[in-house]
């Protein structure tokens, strides 16, 4: 028997591994990944945020950020400045908005259903080398034989 926790994983990581523009997947916390490496972008994230024993909920954050790449020109577009901050944001809003759609229409052997997402929380140049991205949170529901 699949424990629950494992089986979101493979379910969340199984969309993400699906789509071409992720490179690299991790389930680490901040201070376990090397984020100077240039080669792991775009990258996702995926760990386990809470559990709920009665409701047999458990819920994941998933986050996808790449890297800021500024450009030494001058700014010709004062609304995008000179770096790709809005094509990071707008890759990492899509690749978790399709996410959450598949999940939300779950047709799966072992009846995991999708209860919920959160707000994406946008990550705007964070670490020291600069990414950017969105984080959620979704929400999955475990038949009772899976627990």
């Amino acid at each position: 028997m699949r424990n629950v926790i494992i089986a979101g994983l493979n379910l969340i990581v199984g969309h993400l591994n699906e789509d071409e523009r992720i490179k690299t997947i991790f389930s680490a916390n901040e201070d376990e990944l090397d984020f100077n490496k240039k080669d792991l972008y775009p990258m996702a994230n995926v760990r386990v945020n809470s559990n709920d024993f009665n409701s047999n909920d458990v819920t994941f954050e998933v986050t996808v950020v790449d890297q800021r790449d500024t450009n030494k020109r001058a700014i010709t577009n004062k609304f995008n400045g000179n770096d790709n901050r809005w094509d990071n944001w707008s890759l990492a809003y899509d690749v978790l908005r399709s996410i959450i759609n598949k999940t939300e229409r779950l047709q799966n052997d072992e009846n995991i259903s999708f209860v919920t997402s959160s707000s994406p929380l946008l990550i705007d140049n964070a670490f020291a080398n600069g990414l950017d991205g969105y984080s959620v949170l979704i929400t999955l529901n475990f038949p009772n034989r899976l627990c």
